[in-house]
């Protein structure tokens, strides 16, 4: 069945829930292309944080299988979750767009590029075929969808009431999702196939009322027949979605209905306790253990509970399961992350100190061998990382997976806070990872107030090489940080570096066509504007080979020469990559 999230009730959260999956994205937004390889074969320690940010913005979502393409699909049934209820907006859909894209970018290794670009292009076109299928479905739907009364009751009759939408769903599955009592009162003696009619994924009206909060709903159709046993196409019964809703009423009457018992299992194995973990409710959560809820019983990616209300940074679900928890506080699941690691992705400090104040063990690595300080420090959460560092016998400096220290996370993400508290508390910012050191890092990430703090305690200074002999500059450049390279250049960087493969930092800004720092770097490049880089191409070729048609204008506005040819004897014009960059280029034109 479909995830129908509960706890965005309206187009300001969506919009905010949105805002949040692009700042994660954002921050994230680093080498994990060529570096994602862990020690141990699994998946680089930064991409499962990255991944599992995203999902824990997903609820609903499981984790049970973190890669790159089943967040990607994840991320499209959110878009049309919401879509549906008519959240989405065009710069949402964008947004939401751009974040699959990274996901194609950093899943290459892992799933086919192709599968998540796919991903993107449903989601793109998402107006178009919601709007098909709101508009393809019979007029009664639409009228509850709208929950246009007086209509519904001009257009109900036993025909009517029968007309399936495309998705398979009936009127009555309709009504039961928007909690509408009164419409589902009159559409049901009309249902030739009854109460337990299945709909779209297999889910019974039951489904939808259990989902919709409306415990009278839930409570009407189980007086008159509702199967609370017949599972969806996830083996989820209403119990399940009830606990995740976090309807104590509606799971107080499903309970002595469910004939499999309150641990009663779906497709990824979880039981009610874990949605009602996961949707913070402690009430749910309580109410479950009370009555035999099993606190122990793991999902298939090895969480239990207690994991799944730490990532929801529910303290007082969190108070009520670690007791019942035989694994103790420090239980670890298939990445082995344990509830601590899940707290401080949940920036929940409360949550990270009531943790460590009952014995949470802060030096147990996951398998990117990380420890939590490395992941506070990487989404930033100050408190977290003042409570954290104490108690991290490795101290401040303490290197991860790829010898990522918490600095690094710090600066990779654009957490300048996060940044100075570390450097002012001995942070060295002169260890580095592949040849990079915490100001490269800092730079990619586009974070000047990072790098300006970096610079003085960094021993090479502004022209400080990194992996493949870049520069602080040359990474400003090839990320289209003009701002960084203007502060750069200001403060003494050379603009005639070189890197392994005999770029300048121009030929950078060219490749990506940022006019900013082109128009900056130009003036500080000794060879000017035709400077011959790898394989003796000028920035003019390069930003023909990559398509960036204003670069190639205001090129050859401000004296590039398209008649250079390079290594290969090509000229520019060889590699213009549309009709108008030919044209610009066609000396004949």
């Amino acid at each position: 069945m479909p995830i129908h999230i509960k706890n965005i009730a309206n187009q300001p959260q969506f919009h905010e829930r949105v805002v949040d999956l692009k700042k994660i994205s954002d921050a994230n937004d680093q080498q994990l292309t060529t570096k994602l390889q862990g020690k141990k074969g699994n998946l680089d320690g930064r991409l499962v944080t990255f991944l599992k940010k995203i999902l824990s913005l997903l609820p609903g979502i499981h984790l049970a299988r973190t890669n790159p393409l089943e967040v990607a699909k994840a991320v499209e049934q959110f878009a049309l979750d919401y879509h549906k209820k008519r959240f989405l907006t065009e710069d949402d859909q964008a947004i939401l767009v751009q974040i699959v894209k990274q996901l194609q970018i950093k899943g290459k290794k892992y799933s086919k590029e192709t599968a998540i670009g796919k991903v993107a292009d449903r989601i793109n076109n998402l107006p178009t075929a919601i709007n098909k299928i709101y508009d393809k479905a019979p007029p009664l739907i639409r009228a509850i969808i709208d929950q246009d009364q007086k209509l519904f009751n001009k257009l109900l009759n036993s025909d009517e009431a029968n007309r399936r939408a495309e998705n398979g769903s009936l009127p009555l599955h309709f009504a039961a999702q928007g909690g509408n009592l009164e419409m589902l009162k009159l559409l049901l003696p009309q249902t030739t196939e009854g109460v337990n009619v299945e709909g779209d994924e297999g889910s019974t009206p039951l489904f939808f009322a259990a989902e919709s909060g409306k415990a009278n709903v839930v409570e009407y159709l189980l007086n008159n027949g509702a199967d609370a046993n017949i599972p969806d196409a996830g083996k989820r019964v209403p119990l399940h979605v009830a606990a995740q809703a976090g309807d104590l009423e509606s799971v107080k009457l499903l309970l002595p209905k469910t004939t499999d018992g309150i641990n009663v299992k779906e497709n990824y194995d979880s039981t009610s306790l874990f949605f009602a973990a996961e949707s913070g409710k402690a009430n749910v959560v309580e109410y479950l253990l009370n009555n035999g809820a099993d606190a122990n019983i793991p999902d298939a990616g090895k969480r239990v509970p207690l994991h799944v209300a730490a990532q929801a940074g529910d303290l007082e679900s969190v108070k009520l399961l670690l007791p019942k928890t035989t694994g103790g506080i420090n239980v670890k699941e298939n990445y082995d992350y344990t509830p601590l690691f899940f707290a401080v992705e949940s920036g929940k400090a409360n949550v990270v100190e009531y943790l460590l104040n009952n014995e949470a063990d802060a030096n147990i690595p996951d398998a990117g061998e990380r420890v939590p300080l490395h992941v506070a420090a990487q989404t930033g959460d100050m408190e977290s990382v003042k409570l954290l560092l104490p108690k991290t016998t490795g101290g401040i400096n303490f290197k991860g997976n790829d010898d990522y220290t918490p600095l690094f996370f710090a600066a990779e993400s654009s957490k300048a806070n996060v940044v100075k508290y570390l450097l002012d508390n001995g942070a060295d910012a002169n260890i580095d990872c592949y040849g990079d050191l915490p100001l490269h890092v800092a730079v990619q990430a586009g974070d000047l107030e990072s790098a300006k703090l970096l610079l003085p305690k960094t021993k090479g200074g502004m022209n400080v090489k990194g992996d493949w002999d870049m520069t602080p500059l040359f990474f400003a450049a090839q990320k289209g940080e003009a701002n960084i390279v203007e502060y750069l250049l200001k403060n003494g960087a050379d603009a005639n570096i070189q890197d392994f493969c005999k770029d300048f930092p121009l030929h950078a800004a060219a490749e990506i066509g940022d006019i900013g720092s082109i128009k900056l770097l130009v003036r500080k490049t000794t060879g000017g504007i035709n400077v011959k880089g790898n394989m003796e191409k000028t920035p003019l070729s390069l930003a023909a080979e990559n398509g960036r048609i204003d670069a190639v204008k205001w090129l050859l506005e401000n004296g590039a020469d398209a008649t250079i040819p390079d290594a290969d004897g090509n000229l520019p014009i060889a590699y213009a990559k549309n009709a108008q960059i030919f044209a610009l280029l066609n000396p004949k034109k």
